[in-house]
């Protein structure tokens, strides 16, 4: 039989590749921002923010009363108790928060940094009772600017927050060794970004909602590649598998198979026409 007879049997994404990926694992994102379930000292509702990981209360409304008594521009150091079982340690200017201090919530939850007008505001930690914990910037309560979020089962987000929420760039590393880098918006991969995968693979190009979406190249581990169209995470459209031999095939894709007509490009330089119902070669 001539090579061009012999098509090579195309590669298929693993499941790890073609899914959306999660916090929990690389398989499966939305990544969402970590929750911050302790509100500052101030009678506000915080912004409530979604998480892949429930592991605590996603709402609270911590009612904690502000005085507009007359102030100090001198802040002087003291400790307060509240009656909700909180407490303050830390800078007051007359009687409202401001300057540096610690508020210690009746939860377990910790936070230690810059107070303004009895809010979280400027740089600061907080660390949960269930193990995460946030290092970063703050604006009125909330995740804003440049930070990092630490998960308790390993995972670790480096970068930028915009209003509690990972918006921007910025690198998420999985606890199984995974990790992504690039683009964010409302706490999921979304635009251009490099997806490495602990098993060799990877993938550059675009991402919606956490899947690869648009075009990219995925490097397999065997040294085939494949250059096209995604959607929803898997090879969709038209596309290009590169193998290591130097044969290529070019040709509609389909839910990360082929599906439709294609053209086999081998080394020799012979072509053979083919088309695939599903990924299975039809009978000429």
């Amino acid at each position: 039989a001539s090579a061009a007879s012999t098509a090579l049997t195309p590669p298929r994404e693993s499941a790890a590749s073609s899914t959306a990926l999660t916090s929990q694992t690389a398989s499966t994102v939305v990544v969402a921002v970590a929750k911050s379930q302790s509100t500052p000292p101030a009678t506000i509702e915080r912004a409530v923010v979604p998480d892949a990981r429930p592991q605590s209360p996603a709402t609270a409304t911590i009612p904690i009363p502000v005085s507009s008594a007359g102030s100090s521009p001198t802040p002087t150091r003291t400790i307060v108790a509240l009656a909700n079982g909180d407490r303050y340690e830390g800078d007051l200017v007359g009687v409202v928060r401001s300057g540096r201090g610690s508020y210690l919530f009746s939860n377990g939850d910790r936070y230690e940094g810059d107070f303004s007008e009895n809010r979280f505001h400027g740089k600061g930690t907080i660390l949960f009772a269930n193990g995460d914990r946030y290092e970063g910037g703050y604006a009125n309560n909330i995740f804003d600017g440049a930070g990092s979020f630490i998960y308790a089962n390993g995972d670790r987000y480096d970068g930028t927050f915009v209003a509690g929420i990972k918006q921007g760039t910025g690198v998420f590393k999985f606890a199984n060794g995974d990790r992504y880098e690039g683009e964010f918006k409302n706490n999921a991969f979304n635009g251009k970004g490099k997806l490495n995968l602990s098993g060799g693979e990877y993938y550059v190009g675009d991402f919606l909602d956490g899947r690869k979406d648009g075009t990219g190249v995925h490097f397999f581990t065997d040294k085939i590649r494949y250059e096209g169209e995604f959607k929803g995470g898997l090879q969709s459209g038209t596309g290009t598998h590169f193998y290591a031999s130097g044969d290529r095939y070019t040709g509609l894709f389909s839910q990360g198979v082929r599906n439709g007509k294609g053209v086999h490009h081998f080394l020799s330089g012979e072509t053979k026409s083919m088309e695939f119902v599903n990924g299975v070669e039809k009978s000429q």
